[in-house]
């Protein structure tokens, strides 16, 4: 798959914007993540179980005070969906997946709401 996504990313010119980060250690994780512009979790919805899924990566995401791009999920949506740091795409949407990335970029320069991401994060 990272071949895959390398070569797609070649294409499109993004070598300076998309880059792979080796394996890291778990407690550097937060730290790695931080240095990033957003998270994204996006979960297609093909069982009950997916459906009510929570994962640990928007937690994360969070904690790193980055805005995240998810999933509409009904746990995400009713235990974080009132936080003006997660955006909601459809995963089988590119059209949604552009426009949740777009706006999650622009919220990623608003220093005072990824503070207020991170405080999420332990609510």
């Amino acid at each position: 798959l990272q071949q895959m996504l390398q070569q797609k990313i070649s294409e499109l010119q993004l070598e300076v914007a998309v880059f792979f980060h080796p394996p890291i250690a778990s407690e550097k994780v937060i730290e790695v993540l931080a240095s990033a512009d957003i998270g994204v979790s996006l979960i297609e919805q093909h069982s009950k179980s997916y459906e009510l899924a929570l994962p640990s990566k928007v937690f994360e995401y969070m904690l790193a005070g980055l805005p995240v791009v998810s999933s509409p999920l009904k746990q995400v949506k009713d235990i974080l969906g009132e936080n003006k740091g997660i955006v909601f795409a459809l995963p089988e949407s590119r059209e949604d997946i552009v426009i949740a990335c777009k706006t999650a970029i622009g919220l990623s320069n608003d220093l005072e709401l990824r503070k207020e991401i991170y405080g999420h994060a332990y609510k």
